[in-house]
């Protein structure tokens, strides 16, 4: 019975922590947004921001890239790690990792790198699914 609830379990986690992480890069990015609009910075320097957004949402659509916070959760689960620290910095080296092959390597606005956006929301997911599924696997 235990199985049948981790089957349950961990599918449910991994799609609430990509809403999580999804939350996390909205809420970042309407501040990168907000704080250009402020500071009066050009048509291009927004423009170049959406495309890096949208840049990175198609990189996230793509099939190849669900496969990995998968198998970081089965391997948590296999192994019965528990440890917040492997969800969170297993998380965030994806996130890190999905930037730069992105090709988002450059920095917003304020002069945070894309990569570290991006982590910051794979920390965020690995936390989430932590609180989840991973503290009791």
């Amino acid at each position: 019975m235990r199985i049948l609830g981790r089957l349950l379990l961990v599918p449910l986690a991994l799609l609430l922590a990509a809403f999580g992480a999804m939350a996390v890069l909205l809420t970042i990015g309407q501040e990168q947004i907000v704080g250009m609009l402020s500071r009066g910075a050009s048509e291009d320097a927004l423009f170049g921001l959406l495309g890096a957004v949208l840049k990175l949402a198609l990189v996230l659509l793509t099939p190849q890239v669900a496969v990995v916070p998968l198998l970081i959760a089965i391997g948590g689960e296999v192994a019965h790690i528990r440890a917040v620290a492997f969800y969170v910095a297993a998380f965030g080296a994806f996130g890190g990792a999905i930037a730069v092959v992105a090709g988002l390597t450059s920095a917003t606005a304020t002069g945070l790198p894309l990569v570290a956006l991006c982590a910051t929301a794979g920390f965020a997911a690995g936390f989430i699914y932590w609180l989840i599924a991973g503290r009791g696997a």
